[in-house]
């Protein structure tokens, strides 16, 4: 699973997706990966 977060911070600094994805009933063996992607303008 690939899930992504705007500023981690706090309760969103680990890996949310992989955490969803535990708590949703997905196995272990199930990757998850947590794609922080900011914004650039001033």
């Amino acid at each position: 699973m690939i899930g992504g977060a705007v500023g981690q911070v706090g309760e969103q600094s680990g890996n949310t997706t992989r955490y969803a994805a535990l708590a949703a009933g997905f196995p272990e063996s199930v990757p998850g990966v947590t794609v922080d992607r900011q914004r650039g303008n001033s």
